[in-house]
């Protein structure tokens, strides 16, 4: 284990990125805190050892919080968060920005996650936490010098969720302070609405 690559998946969601991370030299650690999906992905990849599904929230304290379900499209905007009260105006034509349902998930940090498993290294951190990246990035501590590179999403003009502080600058301030550099990628919606920042650890 210790010659294979560590990647880390936060909100692997129904697997569309997933497999890009599996291969024979690399083991794949999955959160995944909406237990169906989770179950999906633990069927998928059971027969799989280098695959490890995780039914967590990342967040930057160890406990059980409410997990709101977008139960339309593919599930993708389930969040810890709520949305933006005005959401449909700011980013309309957007029939998945709507909860359905709602449970209890249990959270932990990445550090404890970390500590737990005994990584030594993260090779490549995906994260896709629908408005609490920044939460994800920060509950690292100071484990995060063993990220090598990775990828978040980040409000840009639009913030989808309410009352959560998951903005394109400040992320990259801190990553930047953490000795990274980053890179901005706006994404498809057509009005900027969020965008990807790309990292990687400065040698």
């Amino acid at each position: 284990m210790e010659n294979k690559k560590i990647y880390v998946e936060i909100g692997s969601n129904i697997g569309t990125d997933t497999d890009k991370f599996v291969s024979d030299d690399s083991i794949l650690y999955c959160f995944e805190p909406a237990m169906e999906l989770a179950f999906k992905l633990w069927q998928k990849y059971k027969d799989n050892d280098n695959v490890i599904i995780l039914p967590f929230a990342i967040d930057v304290e160890n406990t059980i919080k409410k997990f709101n379900i977008a139960g339309t499209e593919n599930w993708g905007c389930s969040s810890l968060n709520n949305f933006t009260p005005d959401i449909n105006s700011k980013w309309p034509n957007r029939p998945d920005f709507m909860f359905t349902d709602s449970y209890s998930v249990p959270t932990i940090t990445l550090y404890d996650f970390i500590n737990l498993y005994n990584i030594n290294k993260i090779d490549y951190l995906w994260i896709d936490a629908q408005g609490h990246d920044f939460n994800v990035i920060k509950s690292l501590k100071d484990k995060i010098s063993i990220v090598k590179e990775g990828r978040c999403e980040a409000a840009y003009n639009v913030s989808l969720y309410d009352g959560v502080d998951n903005n394109n600058k400040n992320i990259t301030d801190y990553l930047e302070l953490n000795n990274f550099t980053t890179e901005i990628e706006l994404d498809k919606s057509g009005i900027g609405a969020e965008c990807d920042i790309i990292f990687k650890q400065k040698i």
